[in-house]
């Protein structure tokens, strides 16, 4: 027996702990539980009726009747659902026919979208009006960042809607509040989120057994069973009542305001048995109602045995050979200060499932265009057919990569690579049995001074969630050097300069001679004079590259002392800049500055090669004596209210903002340290710095699923380790940080 699919759109809620439970139940070799549960109607759940391709059956004549029939028996209902799976275009065809006969029976409709939330309520009025276009409406409603099935599948019956001044009403929830209700609780909502939801009746044992049973269905790797397993299915539980609650209100709050027939199109899981949002309409209401559900059978089923109570009318379809549009598969986000668009977990289904994409990736272009617009990039994307290639351009980890999306079919039967069983990290076990925020601040701080106190030099870290303002200081009140972190804040300057016109980002620079200085970047070693960038370009490479040359033109441009009044200004105690790259690394080595300002890189290198090589000893001493030094310091507790006021947009303006976030994001040195441990393709906007003894890293990391942003700071000095020493560290830090603010959050 071939897999039977029926859609169940009930645990998105559950997604980002269970990647394997899907949107549809599958069914593989043998009975599937869910069509003959004994429940819902009594004098219906025990009896059974015959399902085959091509007829409609009467649950309660148990037989089949003509679709005129049924249409005809339907008169009185105030209320019909059609069920779907989202896919499947043979299922969406029957809700169009239902649509038409209930209109030529009676033109006084409305119809209700699951697709849709309620908020978009002006754009579907303005549709059915006849007021926009196609292309307007997909836009103005955000059709693919609320839903993401290809319009296609509904572009017939929202045509015949507008073409016949037929109200539409978007039924649905904003997710966040469905996914605050799965995680905490209805009485965790605010005010204002309660007012869009209203409190969902859990107390169905029926419905609670039908969802349970879909559960258990799925693949759920072991490790999650027992009484995590319990746990997390009455969290689902709770957001798939809350979405059938909503959407009921919904549905009834449109056919009061247009005193009409309500024609409900939902994913057949929230009508199976009549428990879902038609119970919950009828039990609001005690309007008469009529529920059409449609199964697929494989060409080997003669027939299906369905429970009489599953459904007033069960279509029986044949099953589809392969959906009339590509799926893509991948979940998309956007990040503050970053105008591309990111991954927002590795695909699990979908063309893109097993391809080269990962979580966390910045996506560049497709077919060689940019998209800063979640539905803008899906409205390109729904264009392709089968059978189509799209070329799509990654970054990930600091390297561009490129992949490729096949728009080709593959059976599940014929799909081989099964999902291994997932089990959660130890990290994620030890935060479900976290104690209150208060002790498990106290663990985080414990953990750290375990970690930073392995080294034989001086660390000091502060950190900061962005969105709660939640803190966390060790060492943080230290002045510490911060080699190439100073650039940040030269940066911030060059973007007031900026923006009080002083100079453009698109004014162009005279790379000459001298200008090319000691240490890391790629100016120093092109040919000058004959090199001609763009102010953005020297940022560029200041930033991204850590490019010395680059920050001691931009410094010399917009002078170390308005940087330093800069920061003052902006309340921003504990930074001080002084001197350039080149003249700080000079006095690292013991070179006269004053002597050699002026001269050209090849001067320099010539006379640094003839000063006598220090002693191990000397070398420690010198390192001690720079750190001790109170020039080109700064706390990590500045630092990271610097990195908080960029984050906040309390400095400069939104887009000098947005800028400097987007182009720390794109930092390409030191990935073994704020970076090195945390999960491939976490975003994180960073500055870099490494200079004698000192192993710096500054940024903002992104947490997943939604849950915040943190400032991370994490300064050192007087180290004699590896430099890659130093990195675990900064490393094993960052990743205590990101597990504490992820898991307990």
């Amino acid at each position: 027996m071939k897999v039977k699919r029926i859609t169940i759109f009930l645990v998105l809620a559950a997604l980002v702990l269970l990647p394997s439970i899907g949107l549809c139940q599958e069914k593989a070799e043998g009975e599937d539980r869910t069509l003959r549960l004994p429940i819902g109607d009594p004098n219906l759940k025990s009896k059974v009726v015959d399902v085959t391709a091509g007829e409609i059956v009467s649950a309660r004549a148990g037989k089949p009747l003509p679709f005129v029939k049924m249409i005809r028996e339907m008169k009185d209902s105030r209320f019909i659902y059609v069920g779907e799976s989202h896919d499947n275009m043979m299922m969406h065809d029957i809700q169009f026919k239902v649509i038409q006969g209930l209109f030529e029976q009676d033109p006084a409709i409305a119809i209700g979208l699951e697709m849709l939330p309620a908020e978009c309520q002006p754009v579907l009025d303005k549709w059915t009006q006849g007021a926009l276009s196609k292309e307007d409406f997909i836009r103005q409603v955000n059709w693919y960042v609320h839903w993401s099935m290809n319009f296609g599948y509904y572009e017939k019956i929202l045509d015949f809607a507008r073409e016949n001044r037929i109200p539409v009403f978007g039924l649905n929830a904003p997710r966040h509040v469905i996914s605050k209700i799965r995680m905490k609780g209805w009485e965790a909502l605010t005010d204002e989120e309660k007012a869009l939801v209203p409190e969902p009746d859990v107390s169905n044992e029926d419905h609670r057994t039908l969802i349970r049973t879909i559960f258990e269905s799925s693949e759920i790797p072991h490790a999650m069973k027992g009484e995590v397993l319990d746990k997390m299915f009455d969290g689902l539980y709770r957001a798939q009542s809350a979405w059938d609650e909503v959407m009921a209100a919904n549905a009834i709050r449109g056919a009061e305001r247009e005193k009409r027939r309500m024609v409900v199109l939902v994913g057949s899981g929230h009508l199976f048995y009549n428990l879902g949002i038609n119970r919950r309409v009828y039990e609001a209401n005690r309007m008469p109602f009529r529920t059409v559900v449609s199964l697929e059978l494989a060409p080997e089923e003669k027939s299906l045995a369905v429970a009489g109570s599953f459904a007033d009318y069960i279509w029986g379809i044949p099953e589809q050979e392969q959906p009339a549009y590509p799926a893509i598969g991948l979940a998309l986000k956007k990040i503050d200060g970053l105008e591309n668009l990111v991954l927002e977990r590795k695909p699990i289904d979908g063309l893109a499932a097993g391809g080269d994409f990962e979580k966390g990736d910045v996506v560049l272009s497709v077919d060689g265009k940019t998209y800063v617009d979640i539905n803008e990039l899906r409205i390109h994307l729904a264009e392709y057919k089968w059978g189509d290639e799209a070329k799509v351009r990654l970054l990930r980890g600091g390297e561009v990569r490129e992949a490729t999306l096949k728009f080709e079919y593959k059976p599940r039967a014929e799909k081989t690579d099964e999902k291994a069983e997932k089990k959660p990290p130890e990290k994620m076990k030890m935060a479900m049995v976290a104690g209150p925020k208060s002790d498990r601040i106290d663990r985080l701080r414990r953990h750290l001074e375990k970690v930073v106190k392995r080294s034989d030099g001086e660390v000091g870290v502060a950190i900061r969630h962005l969105e709660s303002g939640q803190e966390l200081e060790l060492n943080a009140g230290t002045a510490f050097p911060m080699a190439s972190v100073f650039k940040l804040p030269v940066l911030v300057e060059v973007m007031a300069q900026v923006k009080e016109g002083e100079f453009s980002l698109d004014d162009e620079v005279d790379i000459k001679k001298p200008d090319q200085h000691l240490g890391s970047g790629i100016l120093s070693s092109l040919t000058a004079p004959g090199i001609k960038l763009t102010v953005r370009n020297v940022v560029n490479l200041m930033m991204l590259l850590s490019d010395n040359s680059a920050a001691d033109i931009l410094l010399e441009k917009v002078g170390a002392e308005n940087v330093n009044k800069r920061m003052k200004q902006y309340g921003i105690e504990g930074i001080t800049v002084n001197r350039s790259c080149q003249e700080l690394i000079m006095d690292r080595i013991g070179m006269d500055y004053e002597k050699y300002k002026g001269k050209t890189l090849d001067e320099i290198v010539a006379a640094y090669q003839n000063i006598p090589e220090r002693s191990a000893e000397d070398d420690r001493e010198s390192i001690r004596e720079f750190s001790l030094e109170i020039k080109d310091q700064s706390t990590p507790s500045a630092m990271n209210t610097l990195l908080t006021k960029i984050w906040k947009k309390e400095i400069l303006d939104p887009e000098s903002c947005d800028l400097i976030i987007s182009i720390m994001l794109r930092c390409q040195t030191g990935q073994g340290r704020i970076k090195g441990e945390l999960p491939p393709g976490t975003a994180v906007a960073h500055k870099t710095g490494t200079i004698a003894g000192t192993v710096n890293d500054a940024g903002i990391i992104t947490l997943p699923d939604g849950q915040g942003h943190v400032a991370l700071t994490v300064f050192s000095k007087n180290f004699s380790e590896k430099t890659e020493d130093v990195e675990k560290i900064i490393a094993e830090v960052a990743r205590l940080v990101y597990d504490y603010f992820y898991f307990t959050n």
